[in-house]
């Protein structure tokens, strides 16, 4: 009998550690428990941990996946960019391979980016080398920052649309409606990400001339044209679509303009 052997490329590696924190992060919103999230308990046999411990798998899985997709997209580059030297014995860390893609092309990364890569260094070191003390709160926006990078990158840099690699189980046959759901969850909108304001800032100075417009979906000024396409939640809205959305958002101005008339002219509009 010949024993297994298996080969991950740097894509297939980076997308399974994504999707390894998916499946961690569904386990946060399914299993929601009131317990502290200081209870350290589960180390005696007789506790599980709190469904929120499984943040921090997530966090590190993210931040593992980020550093293998930027390689990724440096070795399509040249396959030496990855190494620090010729030899190849050693790869970059996730520090180097960010400053090399943007040495190779300045806007692969935009400056909002390279601050939530910073962010998630941080803390994967926090996390893998010392104790580390976040709330839930912070841990959802940092999560959040860190889907909404890694869906956004892999679809403009690498060409792969997470929800749809990741939706179908060919071991199940069956779609894996937790992916979506758990990216439905954590969708920025005007609510929630900061760090979506600052990319859409930074792409459009960097994309002078080129029209944004409304995305219901995730409630931002952040569909592109030619495609018509959100930069932040990647939804294909398609042009008639759009021209309808702000069309009926003019509209909805108008009205808001004239009510607002009314009530200080107590003059009602006919």
């Amino acid at each position: 009998m010949t024993s297994a052997s298996f080969t991950f490329s740097l894509l297939q590696n980076g997308l399974d550690s994504f999707f390894h924190a998916l499946e961690h992060l569904a386990l946060v919103k399914d299993n929601e428990d009131d317990r502290s999230e200081s209870d350290s308990r589960f180390y005696d046999a007789h506790y599980s941990p709190p469904a929120h411990y499984n943040h921090k798998w997530a966090i590190l899985h993210l931040v593992q996946a980020i550093e293998l997709l930027l390689k990724e997209s440096l070795s399509r580059i040249s396959p030496d960019l990855i190494f620090y030297t010729s030899g190849k014995q050693r790869s970059v860390d996730l520090t180097e391979a960010a400053k090399r893609l943007r040495q190779q092309s300045p806007h692969t990364l935009l400056d909002g980016e390279m601050d939530v890569l910073a962010q998630a260094l941080f803390l994967r070191n926090q996390i893998q080398h010392f104790s580390f003390a976040f709330s839930r709160i912070q841990c959802d926006a940092i999560v959040r920052d860190l889907l909404s990078f890694l869906r956004r990158y892999c679809y403009r840099e690498l060409g792969v649309d997470v929800v749809e690699y990741f939706g179908w189980d060919p071991r199940k046959e069956d779609f894996r409606e937790f992916v979506s759901t758990v990216l439905q969850q954590f969708a920025p909108n005007e609510r929630k990400s900061q760090s979506d304001r600052q990319y859409l800032k930074d792409w459009s100075a960097n994309n002078p001339g080129v029209g944004l417009h409304l995305c219901i979906a995730c409630g931002l000024r952040s569909v592109a044209e030619p495609e018509y396409r959100c930069l932040v939640c990647l939804y294909e809205w398609g042009k008639e679509t759009t021209e309808v959305i702000e069309e009926l958002k003019s509209l909805t101005q108008t009205y808001r303009l004239l009510r607002s008339l009314e009530e200080e002219t107590n003059d009602p509009l006919h």
